[in-house]
């Protein structure tokens, strides 16, 4: 039983050394000096949201476009000096900014390959450049009148300050109103909180403004509030993000 016993260990001991071996062989069969470094996550000018981060990915490929398997590869951004992570494959975050991204690797027989995505912008989901209309209601004890517009707002590369204005031309009983519409809320995971200002004659009307905008960059809230107690307001906005461009 014993000799038995020591046959099993040896012969456990020969399977291991000839893995060992093996791998050892493939390594040394490979071309080295042929190996080109490819990332394949982020591409440039990818768009990479703040609140998910996503997938980086590089790997080896040899001359023949077959995937060397090879994990030794660094990671470095032009913004965050401090992400230095290494692997082929791995799920992450990045600071807000505009990366460029390279991957770095040094190969067995000391030769060093590099690859280099540009143009990663990450930011907010709900980040970016909105236009689109206002409309407005105004409405007395005797008449009501409406008018539309235009609007513009950015949402910063947070996600959460809104800013931006409207305007819309009210007449009213002969009066022409030229009204000048500022826009300050704040956005919480997509829902609109703040105000709207009514910029009229040089005073400033608050109105209470309230509603939601979307991961894929659609806009819309309302407003209301009174008029120096003689008219009431209510208007709705509509707008479309048309650029991820947003304040920082």
């Amino acid at each position: 039983m014993l000799i038995l016993a020591l046959l099993s260990c040896t012969n456990d001991y020969l399977v291991l050394e000839g893995e060992e071996t093996s791998v050892l062989e493939e390594l040394e069969e490979i071309d080295w000096s042929q190996a080109e470094l490819i990332v394949t996550s982020p591409l440039s000018a990818s768009f990479v949201p703040l609140e998910e981060g996503t997938t980086f990915s590089a790997h080896l490929e040899s001359a023949e476009g077959e995937i060397i398997d090879f994990d030794e590869i660094t990671w470095k951004s032009s913004v965050a000096s401090d992400w230095n992570p290494t692997g082929s494959e791995f799920d992450d975050t990045l600071p807000i900014g505009v990366h460029d991204l390279q991957a770095k690797a040094i190969l067995p027989n000391g030769d060093r390959v590099s690859s280099t995505v540009g143009g990663v912008l990450v930011q907010s989901v709900y980040a970016g450049t909105y236009t689109g209309n206002v409309v407005v209601d105004l409405i007395t004890d005797q008449l009501s009148t409406a008018c539309s517009g235009a609007a513009t707002l950015t949402i910063d590369s947070e996600g959460e300050v809104v800013d931006g204005s409207a305007n819309c031309f009210l007449s009213i009983q002969g009066i022409d109103i030229d009204g000048e519409y500022l826009i300050g809320a704040e956005n919480n995971r997509g829902d609109l909180q703040g105000a709207i200002a009514l910029d009229l004659f040089g005073f400033e009307v608050p109105l209470d403004l309230e509603g939601q905008v979307s991961e894929e960059g659609e806009l819309n809230a309302g407003f209301s509030g009174d008029l120096a107690g003689f008219a009431e307001i209510e208007g709705e906005l509509t707008l479309t993000r048309i650029s991820r461009e947003a304040p920082l």
